[in-house]
């Protein structure tokens, strides 16, 4: 179950986070960087490891699917992500409750990854998502 929370996080982190227009680095000016598709792997600190697919819009709105294949598990992920790149969200394995997470996004290889890390409990997930768009 906690591998699963761990993706779901890394998953998160890459599609949702927290913010908008209100405070805490919530510029849609800024925000809108990390809009697009992204596709990659995870690896969570219990061991389990998957793969993600996230489409972050315009506001920073993240969405997407989680696949934890330690544990053979399909899941979603929601959140919303700022402009200073911190994220928050929650993500939900099939059969499972929703567990929220709270992370960090940033770039790298020129923008064309998203790299980050996600926490969820005790867990933490860390991430690289290839751009596909």
């Amino acid at each position: 179950m906690r591998k699963r929370q761990l993706f779901l996080i890394l998953i998160s982190l890459l599609v949702v986070g927290c913010g908008g227009s209100g405070g805490g680095g919530g510029d849609t000016s800024l925000i809108s960087r990390f809009a697009g598709l992204y596709e990659g792997l995870w690896t969570a600190s219990d061991d389990s490891e998957g793969s993600s697919f996230i489409r972050i819009d315009e506001s920073g709105v993240i969405d997407g699917t989680i696949r934890d294949d330690t544990n053979d598990l399909n899941g979603v992920i929601a959140g919303q992500v700022q402009s200073n790149g911190k994220v928050s969200g929650t993500f939900e394995y099939e059969g499972s409750s929703a567990v929220q997470f709270t992370g960090e996004l940033k770039f790298s290889n020129g923008g064309n990854k998203l790299k980050g890390a996600l926490t969820s409990g005790s867990i933490e997930t860390t991430f690289t998502l290839g751009r596909q768009d």
